[in-house]
C-alpha cells in the first residue's frame, strides 16, 4: 500500500509540547521589566498601590499569591483595559524583628541602627530576586523603602499635622505591651491564641465590717492575671445587682447572689448566710494587704454576672476599664511591673507561669488566697512579632485621638469598593470600636518622635524646627540618635538660652511601624490608588492606617475632609494545607514558592512559573486558599492542555490573512465562534470583578468541552486531507485564528510567559508591530458582535449517535466509526441544513437522507430523525481512511481531487 502521509497537511510548529529553558531569560524581558518600561502610552492611568511586605526572611506562598494577584490586575488593565499601569514595589524595614536580630548586649542606639539596615537592605535585594521570579510586571530598580530619606521626611511631615490638629496626646495609661520585646503595642500588632494558665479567686477583708454572726467580712474577687493584685485600688461592684454573705463559721464572704451555688460548690463549707444592702457594699472599705492601702467599693457599669463573683478586681494600670474608673474617682494609677515585666516583690516575668507559684504562696501567707484554679483556658493575646503573650499595663505613651478623625474616616470609607464586599463590614468596625491609636514604640529601628522635653513636659511647639533639621540628609532620622548632638541643637538657635541644659531630654520613642507603612501613599504624589491588595489581616492593619493618616494628613484647624487613599480594597485569605492547617514552620507543612517553580522538592509537582501562576488564578482567594499535591497536580495537568491547545492551534494555522465573510462560514463554525464570544465576554466580566478563578474555569470549560471534544476532534479530517484552497479548510483556520487570537488575550494576564511564547510563534510581531500582546491595543484582539446560530441539536444528536455507536462497539460489531456509513429517515431541517458536514460531525464515512440501508447493524429513533447505522461496501481510503474508496489501496474520489 503506498504511503500518502507526506500528501497530509499535518500540524507543523516549532512550539514545543514542553516549555524550552533556553527561551525563558528572552520571554521573561518581553513581559516583565520592559514591558512595565514600554507600556502603552495612550492610555488612562490605573493604580495599584503595594503594600509593602516586611523585609526579614524568604518569601513563602502567601507572598507568592499576594504579589501574583496584583500582577493578574495589573495586566488585566493594561491588556484588557488598555490603561497605563504605575505599581512601585515597596518594603516595610523597620520593627522589632529585625533589631532583636541584629542587637547584640552593650550595641549602642546608632549601631542598632546601621546593623538593622543593613540587614534589611540585603533581604530586601534576597527577596527582591524572589519575587522576580514570580514573573511580575514591574521596574525592580525603582521601589520604595521606609527607612528612605525622602520616605521618613514625608511621613514626619504627616506626623506634625497630629500636633498641628490637636490629635497628639501623651498620657501614662494601660497599653498592651511586650515585656520580651520592651515596648508598647497597637491592637493590631496582636493576636489571639488559646491560652492554659492559673486563675485565683482572692480576698480582702473589710475594714470594720462584720455579718449577722459577729464574722469579719472579705470581699471575694476573680483574675487570670495574679500579679496585678498589688495594683489592686478598688472593687467594683454594681448597684443593681443583690449580693449576699456566705460564712464557713469562720469568716464571711461577699458574693453576687447568683454565685452561691458556684461558690458552695468551690468550698462546700461555705453556705448562704444573708443578703447585703448595696449601699452598705458601696460604704465599705477594705486592705489590700500587699500595699497596706484601705481601698474602696465603687460601682462599675462594666460588672456583669457572667464570670468570677461578681465583685471586680480594679488595677487602674493594668486594665482599660479599670483605667477609666481610676481616672473618674482620683484612683492612683501606678504600674507594679517595670518595663522588664519584673515586680519588686518576687522574681521572675509576670507573663510566664514560672512566677506563679511564688505568688501563691505570698498569697497564701497573707491569707488573700480562696480558691486556685491552675487550667483556666481562655484566648489570650500575643504579639505577632515576638510571639510571646502580652500584658496590659500603664505606661507613658504618645496617641492618636482616632474619635475626632473617625467620622471623616467612616464616611470616606462609603466610597471606596471592596472585594469581597464583606471587607467592607470588617474594616468599619475596627474603625468604629477604636477611639486611639498608640503610637509610640520604646525601639531604636525606626522614625523618631521628634519631641523634647524640659522638665519633664514635652516641648511640641519645636516640633516642625526639628523635623526640618532631620530633612537635611546630612542630618536624617540617625542623627535624633547621635549621641554627639546636644539636645540644645534640635531648639531653635533664638530660644535655647530659655532652656537649662539639665532639665532638657530627648525623646528616644519611635513610631508604630503601621504609621510607618500606613504613609506609603505620600509615594504616589497626590494621586489616589485605584485598588490596594492585602491579606484579610489588613483591615486592623494596613488598610485601617493608611486611611487614618491619609484623614490626618487633610486636617487643617482640627476639621478634617473624607479622603481615602483607595478607591477600592481587595483582600485574599491564608495559605491552608490539605488538612486546612494554616502553614508554620512549627508544623513543618510551608511549601517554599521556589520549590513549586523549579521542582527542588522532590515531593512537590514541578509548575515553573505560569504553574505557580495559574495555581493563585484557579484559587478562590476571597476565602483561605488551600493547597496540597492534588490541588498542584491538576494545575499541572490545566497547564499541560493550555500548551497542547496552543501547539493545535499554531500547527494548523498556515495562513493568518484569511477574513472569511460570514455567509461563508458553516453553521459549525458560527456556533463555535458563538461560543468563542460568549467566552470573552464571560472572562471579561470576571476580570472586571478580579475573579480569576471564575475566568479559569470557563477557560477550561470552554477548551475541554467546546474546543477538544467537539471542534478540534471534528475539524481534523478536513484540516489534513483537504486542500488548502477547500473552503472548508479555510474557515476552519480563520475559526482558529480567532481562538488562538481570543486565548492569548484571556490567558496572558494568567500565563504570561506561555502566551508570549505563543505570540513569537506566530506573525502577530510582524502583523501589529509589537513585540509582546500587551502592547497591542484590545481592539485588535477583540471578537465582532457575532449572530447566535443554533448548533446545539446538531450536537445532540451527535451525542445521541455516539451512544449507540459505543454500544455497538462494545459488541464488536466495528472498531472505528470510520467503518460507517449512516442513512437518516425524517431528518428535522436542522440535520438537512448541516448536510454538508454531517459525516464530519458524525465522524463516519457517509451521511445519506431517507435512503435503503444495507449491511444495517443497528438503529436509533430520535426527535430529529430515525438513525440506521451500515458497515460502509466501500473500501479504506490509504490517504485519509475513510471507508469511501472503490478499489481496495486506491485513493477516494475527494482525496483525488485533493491531491490533483
Amino acid at each position: 500500500m503506498k504511503n500518502y502521509s507526506k500528501t497530509l497537511h499535518l500540524p507543523k510548529t516549532a512550539f514545543g509540547a514542553r516549555p524550552n529553558p533556553e527561551l525563558l531569560p528572552r520571554i521573561k524581558s518581553k513581559t516583565t521589566t520592559n514591558l512595565y518600561n514600554n507600556q502603552k502610552k495612550s492610555g488612562s492611568k490605573f493604580i495599584l498601590h503595594d503594600g509593602p511586605p516586611y523585609a526579614n526572611g524568604d518569601l513563602h506562598l502567601g507572598h507568592a499569591l499576594n504579589k501574583i494577584l496584583k500582577d493578574m490586575i495589573n495586566r488585566y488593565h493594561v491588556l484588557h483595559k488598555d490603561q497605563v499601569v504605575e505599581y512601585t514595589p515597596g518594603w516595610d524595614c523597620h520593627g522589632l524583628p529585625i533589631e532583636l536580630k541584629v542587637t547584640e548586649p552593650g550595641n549602642t542606639a546608632p549601631e542598632i541602627r546601621q546593623a538593622s539596615k543593613s540587614l534589611a537592605l540585603t533581604m530586601i535585594e534576597r527577596q527582591k530576586a524572589q519575587f522576580e521570579d514570580y514573573g511580575i510586571m514591574t521596574d525592580w530598580n525603582k521601589i520604595y523603602k521606609t527607612m528612605d530619606h525622602s520616605y521618613e521626611v514625608e511621613q514626619l511631615k504627616i506626623f506634625s499635622k497630629l500636633a498641628e490638629n490637636g490629635l497628639l496626646v501623651r498620657q501614662l495609661k494601660p497599653v498592651w505591651y511586650s515585656v520580651d520585646s520592651n515596648t508598647a503595642l497597637a491592637e493590631a500588632e496582636l493576636e489571639y491564641k488559646n491560652k492554659v494558665t492559673t486563675a485565683i479567686d482572692a480576698k480582702f477583708k473589710v475594714v470594720d465590717s462584720k455579718g449577722s454572726n459577729g464574722l469579719p467580712d472579705y470581699l471575694v474577687i476573680w483574675t487570670s492575671t495574679p500579679w496585678t493584685l498589688k495594683g489592686n485600688k478598688a472593687i467594683c461592684v454594681n448597684e443593681s445587682f443583690q449580693y449576699v454573705r456566705m460564712t464557713d463559721g469562720n469568716d464571711n464572704i461577699i458574693v453576687e447572689e447568683s454565685k452561691v451555688d458556684y461558690f458552695s460548690k468551690k468550698k462546700p463549707e461555705y453556705s448562704f448566710l444573708e443578703p447585703v444592702d448595696s449601699t452598705l457594699l458601696l460604704s465599705m472599705k477594705y486592705t489590700n494587704p500587699l500595699t497596706e492601702e484601705t481601698c474602696p467599693v465603687l460601682h462599675g457599669d462594666h460588672v456583669t454576672k457572667d464570670a468570677g463573683s461578681g465583685l471586680v478586681h480594679t488595677a487602674p494600670a493594668h486594665g482599660l476599664e479599670d483605667y477609666h474608673i481610676g481616672l473618674k474617682h482620683g484612683l492612683e494609677i501606678r504600674s507594679v511591673v517595670n518595663e522588664d515585666g519584673e515586680l519588686d516583690f518576687v522574681s521572675g516575668k509576670v507573663n510566664t507561669e514560672s512566677i506563679v507559684k511564688s505568688l501563691l504562696e505570698i498569697y497564701d501567707n497573707l491569707g488573700l488566697l480562696f480558691h486556685v484554679d491552675k487550667n483556666y483556658k481562655h484566648s489570650y493575646p500575643y504579639d505577632w512579632r515576638s510571639k510571646t503573650p502580652v500584658i496590659q499595663m500603664a505606661t507613658s505613651q504618645w496617641f492618636i485621638n482616632v474619635d475626632k478623625i473617625k467620622k471623616s474616616t467612616l464616611q470616606a470609607l462609603e466610597e471606596v469598593d471592596f472585594v469581597p464586599e464583606s471587607g467592607r463590614n470588617r474594616l468599619v468596625s475596627f474603625i468604629k470600636n477604636r477611639s486611639e491609636w498608640c503610637i509610640s514604640r520604646q525601639r531604636f529601628w525606626g522614625v523618631p518622635i521628634p519631641v523634647v522635653y524640659y522638665n519633664g513636659e514635652p516641648l511640641i511647639k519645636y516640633m516642625n524646627h526639628m523635623i526640618e533639621l532631620i530633612s537635611d540628609p546630612e542630618v536624617g532620622t540617625n542623627g535624633w540618635f547621635d549621641p554627639n548632638r546636644p539636645v540644645k541643637f534640635w531648639i531653635p538657635e533664638s530660644d535655647r538660652a530659655r532652656y537649662d541644659d539639665d532639665k532638657l531630654t530627648k525623646g528616644i520613642d519611635t513610631m508604630d511601624v503601621w504609621f510607618d507603612s500606613g504613609t506609603s501613599w505620600s509615594t504616589l504624589k497626590g494621586q489616589i490608588a485605584d485598588v490596594y491588595l492585602e491579606g484579610s489581616d489588613q483591615h486592623r492593619g494596613w488598610f485601617q492606617s493608611s486611611i487614618l493618616n491619609k484623614v490626618i494628613s487633610e486636617g487643617e484647624n482640627g476639621e478634617f475632609k473624607k479622603i481615602s487613599p483607595y478607591k477600592k480594597i481587595v483582600t485574599h485569605g491564608f495559605i491552608l494545607d490539605k488538612n486546612k492547617d494554616k502553614m508554620s514552620k512549627s508544623l513543618g507543612n510551608v511549601i517554599v514558592p521556589t520549590d513549586l517553580i523549579l521542582g527542588t522538592n522532590k515531593g512537590i509537582p514541578k509548575l515553573g512559573t505560569d504553574g505557580l501562576r495559574l495555581w493563585c488564578a484557579s484559587s478562590d482567594y476571597s476565602k483561605d486558599v488551600a493547597i496540597s499535591n492534588e490541588i498542584l497536580l491538576r494545575v499541572r495537568d490545566n497547564l499541560k492542555k493550555y500548551r497542547l491547545t496552543f501547539k493545535f492551534l499554531l500547527g494548523n494555522i498556515n495562513s493568518y490573512e484569511h477574513d472569511v465573510p460570514w455567509d461563508k462560514l458553516s453553521n459549525f463554525d458560527k456556533y463555535i465562534l458563538n461560543k468563542l464570544k460568549q467566552l470573552e465576554v464571560s472572562t471579561g466580566e470576571n476580570y472586571a470583578k478580579y475573579n480569576f478563578q471564575q475566568v479559569v474555569q470557563h477557560v477550561n470549560n470552554n477548551m475541554n468541552n467546546v474546543l477538544s471534544a467537539v471542534y478540534f476532534d471534528i475539524s481534523k479530517d478536513t484540516l489534513y486531507t483537504e486542500k488548502l484552497s477547500h473552503q472548508g479548510r479555510i474557515n476552519i483556520e480563520y475559526v482558529l485564528t480567532q481562538i488562538l487570537k481570543t486565548y492569548i488575550n484571556i490567558l496572558s494576564p494568567i500565563t504570561p510567559f506561555l502566551t508570549q511564547e505563543v505570540w513569537d510563534h506566530t506573525p502577530f510581531p510582524e502583523l501589529t508591530g509589537e513585540e509582546t500582546p500587551f502592547t497591542v491595543p484590545q481592539e485588535f484582539f477583540r471578537l465582532p458582535e457575532i449572530e447566535e446560530t443554533p448548533f446545539e441539536e446538531v450536537l445532540m444528536f451527535r451525542t445521541q449517535a455516539n451512544g449507540i455507536f459505543e454500544d455497538l462497539r462494545k459488541r464488536k460489531e466495528f472498531t472505528k466509526t470510520l467503518e460507517l456509513v449512516v442513512n437518516i429517515n425524517n431528518p428535522s431541517n436542522r440535520l438537512l441544513e448541516n448536510a454538508d458536514i454531517l459525516a464530519d460531525i458524525l465522524q463516519v464515512s457517509k451521511v445519506s437522507f431517507d435512503e435503503p440501508a444495507a449491511n444495517k447493524i443497528g438503529q436509533l429513533d430520535t426527535d430529529m430523525g430515525s438513525l440506521e447505522i451500515s458497515l460502509s461496501s466501500h473500501h479504506t481510503c490509504p490517504r485519509c481512511w475513510k471507508h469511501t474508496s472503490i478499489e481496495e489501496d486506491t485513493l477516494c474520489g475527494r482525496c483525488e481531487e485533493s491531491l490533483s
